[in-house]
């Protein structure tokens, strides 16, 4: 009754964005005016051999005429594969195999409900006791849907069958098939590094797999930083300076907790220092960067990224940190002796004896 009630509808939607009424439809398909009225309000279906006329009348197809598919609701996919693994634990995988078979039929092309099947019946098999032959049979065919959709229009959707193919592979330990799939997996995926890393593992390559699970912590690590960082600005645009320097402790505790550059644990005071005009705090913090500044960091420092250490990242490392740390140091300097805002502390007796040490160092480093 459902699905006779969605044909109807679409009849109707159909009629109209024609301009066509339903006596010009009745006259053209030579039907009674009360025979279409019946088709749009569910009393009753167009007779099989009206579908072709009818279809091509209303500008569509047949296919698109009975398929329901853009009709089904998230909410009724679940429903429906809820049902089916009910039948499956009550009645077997075989009859679950068969309500499946049949709702393909039903809404032949709906790429999400497919999908929503394919994942029912791979539950019913995860949990089923199944002989080897009924494994193999019908392993074979959950794959079948799943590789079926691989190519399908929805970005999502390829998304979630590209990750349930790998870890389908990856049970098997089909490397082969593995790799096939991480080609289909963008490196912005949440869990591309994690499927790496599971790839690498089940071959053997466990240098290969730490380094896909450290590149997997570096990028995300340097992303906290920044949002604990724009969070800073915003308690400061607020003036809530105790806020602002609770998340200038929590973004330092970060940094030394996943062994980052100590450079971005005195960093992040600055501006919270600088609005307060806390001296003392500000000396602590140009002293701990200097200091930083002379220690650039590599991924061997950190014993969560050390794998990520080549050969070529450490080639003349020696003069380009040399480099590195006269240019930090003398752009410190020059933030100390120009920026406005610290004025204040350029006039106290600790910022006086901070820029005379600050100058020696840099002067230094210049010989």
């Amino acid at each position: 009754m459902e699905d006779q009630n969605l044909l109807a509808k679409k009849i109707q939607s159909l009629r109209k964005e024609k301009k066509l009424t339903q006596r010009e439809v009745a006259d053209k398909l030579g039907v009674s005016e009360q025979a279409v009225s019946k088709w749009e309000t569910g009393g009753s279906c167009p007779d099989i051999s009206m579908l072709v006329p009818l279809a091509r009348l209303l500008g569509t197809d047949v296919n698109t005429l009975l398929a329901f598919q853009s009709e089904l609701s998230l909410e009724k996919m679940g429903k429906l594969s809820k049902e089916i693994q009910e039948t499956g634990r009550r009645e077997g995988l075989e009859a679950a195999y068969e309500m499946v078979q049949e709702l393909l039929r039903e809404y032949p092309g709906c790429d999400q409900l497919t999908f929503f099947l394919a994942n029912a019946l791979h539950a019913l098999l995860s949990v089923q006791n199944t002989t080897p032959e009924e494994t193999a049979r019908y392993g074979k065919e959950i794959e079948r849907l799943y590789r079926g959709l691989v190519d399908c229009g929805d970005e999502k959707l390829r998304d979630q069958v590209n990750r349930m193919l790998f870890y389908w592979y990856a049970r098997k330990e089909q490397t082969d098939r593995m790799e096939e799939i991480m080609q289909n997996i963008s490196e912005d995926d949440r869990a591309y590094h994690e499927m790496g890393a599971l790839l690498y593992r089940t071959k053997g390559e466990y240098g290969k797999a730490r380094e896909c699970l450290e590149r997997g912590l570096l990028l995300p690590a340097a992303q906290i930083q920044g949002l604990i960082g724009q969070l800073q600005v915003i308690a400061l645009q607020e003036e809530d300076i105790s806020e602002a320097l609770a998340l200038a402790e929590t973004n330092s505790a970060l940094v030394r907790l996943m062994g980052l550059w100590e450079y971005g644990a005195y960093s992040c005071f600055l501006e919270p220092y600088t609005v307060s005009k806390n001296v003392e705090g500000l000396v602590r913090t140009f002293r701990g960067m200097m200091e930083a500044a002379e220690k650039p960091w590599r991924h061997a420092d950190s014993q969560l990224f050390r794998h990520l250490e080549k050969a070529e990242d450490t080639k003349n490392a020696e003069e380009q940190a040399k480099k590195m740390t006269r240019r930090l140091q003398s752009d410190l300097m020059e933030v100390l002796e120009r920026e406005e805002s610290l004025a204040f502390l350029r006039e106290s007796e600790e910022g006086q004896a901070l820029l005379a040490e600050m100058r020696h160092k840099c002067h230094v480093k210049e010989m």
